[in-house]
């Protein structure tokens, strides 16, 4: 993992990793996002994030309480792609 750190969501804290994202990781996102230009960061996070090891389905993500997204999104933002 490139970037690994703890995010709470709800009462539960879960590891997080963010692969070394590359182009390939990008374009899978906007793939499987069908178009919906809403559903980039979900798709982006199903392609790039594990939490606790696992690939979770864009629908976790998309069902994740507002703050986790949120702090998820900025570290995409930031750590994911800066490394």
């Amino acid at each position: 993992m490139a970037v690994e750190f703890d995010l709470t969501v709800g009462k539960e804290t879960f590891a997080v990793g963010i692969i070394e994202a590359k182009g390939k990781h990008v374009t899978r996102a906007q793939q499987i996002m069908g178009g919906e230009e809403t559903r980039y960061y979900p798709a982006l996070m199903h392609v790039v994030c594990r939490i606790g090891g696992k690939v979770m389905p864009m629908e976790y993500y998309e069902e994740m309480p507002m703050h986790a997204f949120s702090a998820l999104m900025v570290r995409l933002n930031t750590e994911g792609f800066t490394g």
